[in-house]
């Protein structure tokens, strides 16, 4: 870990700001990695924070961010410490400070008796960075008029933008490097919306967020509830876990197709989070598969973790194909899950503390074949749904030779940290000539363990499996 600054001057310019937010982010990084993307210290006992004094236009305030997950928690001004207020009470994070009369949630920073701004309405300009920082250091946010304390609200909202959020998502940062060329305090950069934009982490919190939690999935779901924490008072806990919020999709069920009984589905499922968009099933209309009403779309992913700490959503945009010359129908499209010809149902659930799993499935032995000609299921249980990991007939077998990863179609789950994962595996091989042979009938366990991996095998009357799980 190298060194952390410890100031920065706004008036210094484009080159200087990008060159202090590589510096900050450098100095925070803990040294391991989750895909590349560098992880935030995790937090062990009392939150260690780190202070910026930030200079804008002759106005110098001191800021105070904490270092597992860039919150900013607390500012100097005249020589009194004011800390942003916790949702349940709790001690303070900083020593003889005066509680703000605000939270620094973002669904409740955007209060009209706060900021009363939302998030997407910050603006990212040298002016509005002047203002904040002029904010800070001369208003009185507890004796002061209401105009004076939103300008204390408003200016914590713009500075955890320009320092917390540019240091933890790249395209952020991207988007306020050229911020020197707009100079008024409310001028925004065209198309600039922080909702809606498909952000990379930079770094990785392992501690769970609060910042903002607004889900636009708005079609029928049997998502299960999520009590909303506070950060801060998490970090006055005597334990401390290693999870984060994650979104597990188990299943979309589709109800209707055209009141076709089968219909031919083809289109996609994507979902994006603060890390990017993914894409969890697609086809083409050439591409389509034939589903019954009630039948299960084997999703294909994602590929990696499911953020489900900030903004989030699932798009869908599924249609029905019409072989004759009329058009073809939608069945499910954006966040609305009917339409004259279909529907769905979405089952999902957002994880407060989570790890994620990687899983593979490696083939022992097939019944003495090589290869042998696998089809099955395979799923995963983390205890509050089951999602699918393989799903194959007789007829889509998959040929797949002994110490070979059998292909699924899904490797990455959440789990909840307290809870136990567990593989189930029903596979066969398939003979063109007598009966199908059973490869694997069974199931296995593993506990969720940051950063370990576990084997464990599971073996059936002609045959075994492996499955490898790793925890991130």
């Amino acid at each position: 870990m190298t060194n952390i600054p410890t100031a920065f001057d706004f008036d210094d310019g484009e080159d200087v700001y990008n060159t202090f937010i590589e510096a900050l982010r450098n100095g925070l990084a803990a040294g391991n990695r989750v895909q590349g993307v560098p992880i935030l210290p995790a937090q062990q006992g009392a939150p260690q924070t780190f202070d910026l004094n930030l200079t804008a236009d002759g106005s110098t305030v001191r800021v105070r961010f904490r270092r597992d997950n860039l919150y900013l928690i607390g500012y100097q001004a005249n020589n009194i410490w004011y800390e942003v207020a916790h949702e349940t009470g709790g001690t303070h994070l900083i020593g003889g400070s005066t509680f703000l009369p605000f939270q620094g949630n973002y669904n409740l920073l955007a209060r009209p008796s706060a900021a009363d701004r939302n998030l997407r309405d910050v603006p990212l300009s040298v002016g509005a960075v002047n203002e904040a920082i002029r904010a800070l250091a001369q208003n009185n946010p507890i004796t002061g008029t209401g105009e004076q304390r939103r300008a204390v609200a408003r200016a914590i909202f713009t500075l955890a933008v320009v320092i917390s959020e540019a240091t933890s998502f790249a395209c952020l940062w991207s988007r306020i490097r050229f911020m020197n060329v707009q100079r008024s305090p409310e001028s925004q950069l065209p198309g600039h919306d922080l909702t809606s934009l498909a952000c990379h982490p930079s770094l990785i919190s392992l501690q769970p967020s609060a910042r903002w939690y607004h889900a636009l999935v708005r079609w029928e779901r049997t998502g299960h509830s999520l009590t909303r924490r506070s950060i801060t008072d998490a970090a006055l806990a005597t334990s401390f876990i290693k999870g984060q919020p994650l979104l597990e999709i188990f299943y979309v069920t589709v109800n209707n197709i055209d009141d076709e009984n089968p219909g031919d589905l083809f289109g996609s499922i994507r979902v994006t989070d603060s890390a990017g968009t993914v894409t969890i099933w697609n086809r083409g209309s050439r591409d389509w598969i034939e589903i019954k009403p009630g039948g299960r779309i084997l999703l294909e992913g994602p590929s990696r973790p499911l953020y489900a700490a900030d903004l989030w959503s699932i798009d869908l945009d599924l249609w029905d194909h019409d072989q004759d010359a009329s058009p073809n129908d939608p069945i499910a499209q954006g966040t609305i899950s009917f339409n004259p010809y279909g529907s769905v149902t979405v089952s999902y659930v957002v994880i407060a503390d989570a790890l994620y799993a990687e899983i593979s499935v490696i083939l022992i032995n097939g019944d003495g074949e090589n290869p042998a000609d696998v089809y099955g299921n395979i799923s995963a249980d983390g205890g509050y749904g089951v999602s699918e990991l393989f799903r194959k007939s007789s007829e889509e077998y998959r040929e797949v030779k002994p110490g070979s990863p059998i292909p699924l179609s899904k490797t990455v789950v959440a789990v909840p940290t307290k809870n136990t994962l567990r593989i189930n595996a029903n596979l066969w091989d398939y003979d063109t000539i007598g009966f199908d042979d059973e490869i694997t009938k069974g199931s296995a366990d593993f506990q969720p363990l940051y950063k370990q991996s576990a084997k464990k095998r599971i073996s059936g009357k002609y045959g075994e499996i492996e499955v490898r799980v790793m925890w991130m």
